[in-house]
């Protein structure tokens, strides 16, 4: 099965940015999983130079829309209001 991958308009996500962000810290799951568990565990982003944690921001958002994740429909939705 193919899947389709839309690029989300910048005036979507600042949108949904406004209405539904209502704090910066965000969680990543983990892409590989735990050698022994074998679970995927959630981590806080953060810069590999100075090991701040990563805010959210509209491109983070944009580049997180292309993905099979429930915000595409989302932001489909809000797109036709």
């Amino acid at each position: 099965m193919r899947e389709l991958l839309l690029k989300t308009p910048a005036g979507v996500v600042a949108d949904y940015f406004r209405l539904f962000v209502n704090r910066r810290a965000y969680t990543l799951q983990s892409d590989r999983p735990h050698a022994e568990s074998g679970r995927h565990y959630y981590f806080r982003p953060s810069d590999k130079k100075t090991g701040q944690g990563l805010s959210l921001t509209p491109d983070t958002l944009r580049a997180t829309s292309r993905v099979k994740s429930p915000l595409p429909s989302m932001l489909t939705y809000l797109s036709k209001t």
